[in-house]
């Protein structure tokens, strides 16, 4: 028993240093850098004339345009939107749902699949929770959803396609804002994306349900806890882990 505790409590120094390191990472980059490369963009914020010169293509036309197949990142689409409501036509014509700041109601396609988002950008709105649970949503995906510095909840539960480049890009994104996240039941995230985590600075909630075979994931989830006092994570029983480390 005792060799076991010694080997566990190494394997526990070593996974903290690395937390750590991984903490200290700027935004800016991803810890998966060679495949996080942004699409560059001349619509940096928004504000500016650049919202009104693609205003006079027909809405259908432009509506068909923003929503094509790919999810590729549109930036015509942003241009008349701003990154806000570019994002949230982006989620909901897949599927999605997505409730904007001091907003009680979410917007989502009803059951005709038909849905209600502004067409034209509106100042000072801003998406402040996500459920993309179940959507189709690929790792280019997420170049349509940045820039949305108010979000505070996202779920990508149940996403298939989900993996840790994903994770790496949505802790990128917004690891000065986002409070709750969802990954529950991605078969693709593995121990690199958990530990991708420990940048998301201001994390309160961390649903894991489904995610039990990953390595080290018991352990992961104490050091998680280490790093981001205020975290609380569920769907992993772990707490057998921290009672072995008192012991």
């Amino acid at each position: 028993m005792q060799p076991r505790r010694i080997l566990l409590c190494a394997d526990v120094r070593m996974m903290l240093c690395q937390l750590k390191q991984v903490q200290k990472i700027s935004p800016n980059y991803g810890l998966l850098n060679s495949r996080n490369l942004s699409v560059s963009s001349t619509f940096g914020t928004d504000k500016g004339s650049s919202h009104k010169k693609l205003w006079y293509v027909p809405e259908e036309e432009k509506r068909e345009s923003w929503n094509a197949p790919t999810e590729s990142f549109k930036e015509d689409r942003v241009a008349v939107l701003g990154f806000d409501l570019a994002a949230a036509h982006f989620l909901v014509h897949r599927g999605g749902k997505v409730r904007f700041k001091n907003a009680t109601i979410w917007n989502q396609k009803d059951e005709n699949e038909e849905y209600e988002l502004s067409r034209h950008y509106i100042p000072n709105i801003f998406v402040e929770e996500i459920d993309a649970s179940g959507v189709d949503l690929i790792y280019e995906g997420l170049e349509s959803m940045r820039n949305l510095q108010h979000l505070k909840w996202l779920s990508v539960a149940n996403c298939s396609n989900i993996d840790d480049w994903c994770i790496d890009r949505i802790c990128c994104q917004y690891s000065n804002s986002l409070e709750h996240l969802d990954i529950s039941n991605c078969p693709k995230v593995t121990e690199r994306g958990i530990t991708a985590l420990a940048r998301l600075r201001r994390l309160q909630n961390l649903q894991l349900n489904g995610l039990d075979g990953i390595k080290n994931i018991k352990l992961l989830c104490l050091l998680l806890e280490d790093v981001l006092p205020n975290l609380q994570i569920e769907g992993i029983q772990y707490m057998d882990s921290k009672q072995e480390q008192q012991t």
